[in-house]
């Protein structure tokens, strides 16, 4: 553009710059618009993550939940019987394990037969060890 053609235009006896007519409009809806931008991606990834919050704290306390075992408590209580059976019975392990010594040796004493009552820390048998002594 050429200076004759420009046309100037007088408010108040102060004639503006060319570049700053019509600047403040533009300058206002580009600031409201970038605004409304910024207040609805806010709200966008503030809903995100209140829904991620929501759905923790939902899985939390349905986890809890979850997690109490349900527990019935009989209580036996003795009652008379009203007929005694007895029956005749023989009782058998299904499997049978040997039980082997430690150390070679040979039974020098044995003070309990096989099915005898005795108390814990009793002396069953005295082994003698020739090789180990």
């Amino acid at each position: 553009m050429s200076p004759n053609n420009e046309k100037v235009i007088q408010i108040g006896g102060n004639s503006p710059d060319l570049n700053q007519v019509g600047g403040g409009t533009h300058s206002y809806k580009t600031w409201l618009v970038a605004s409304i931008a910024l207040v609805a991606a806010v709200a966008l990834v503030a809903s995100g993550i209140w829904s991620r919050v929501r759905a923790n704290a939902k899985l939390r306390t349905e986890t809890s939940q979850v997690a109490l075992t349900a527990v019935s408590v009989v209580l036996p209580e003795r009652t008379t019987p009203a007929q005694e059976i007895i029956l005749p019975g023989n009782v058998q392990p299904f499997i049978t394990s040997p039980i082997y010594s430690r150390t070679n040796g040979y039974l020098g004493k044995w003070y309990f037969d096989i099915g005898a009552h005795v108390k814990k820390g009793q002396l069953l048998a005295v082994i003698d060890t020739p090789e180990v002594d």
